[in-house]
């Protein structure tokens, strides 16, 4: 059995996400991390992409080296970490973020290219 929960936020305008952050940040066993100013994730505590990537990977047998991350913001820095070997950023990210990933690419096509040529 799997439980994984990420609601993904996004609202017309960063006034009208801030009032929402702001009621989230206030409820307990919830973490939030912002991704843009009118952007955020909401998960449980101790969960994160990691713990989503690794409860499937142990399901199904899958081992490390044999995933690929693929991403483009703040939310996604400790899973570039994780998975560096197969770490993918999208060339729209902030600088910081690019520099966490072991590639760049410009759509999700040129990273499964990069994949299928990795030996």
């Amino acid at each position: 059995y799997l439980e994984i929960c990420v609601i993904l936020c996004v609202y017309e305008n960063k006034e009208k996400a801030d009032v929402v952050r702001d009621k989230v940040r206030k409820m307990k066993s919830i973490q939030i991390v912002d991704t843009s100013e009118r952007t955020f994730s909401i998960t449980k505590d101790n969960r994160d992409k990691i713990t989503g990537i690794q409860k499937i990977a142990d399901y199904y047998g899958i081992k490390q080296n044999e995933i690929a991350v693929i991403g483009d913001s703040v939310n996604d820095l400790t899973m570039f970490n994780h998975y560096y070997n197969f770490s993918f950023c999208m060339s729209h990210a902030k600088n910081e973020i690019k520099r966490s990933a072991k590639s760049v690419v410009t759509s999700v096509s040129d990273c499964i290219k990069k994949i299928l040529n990795e030996d």
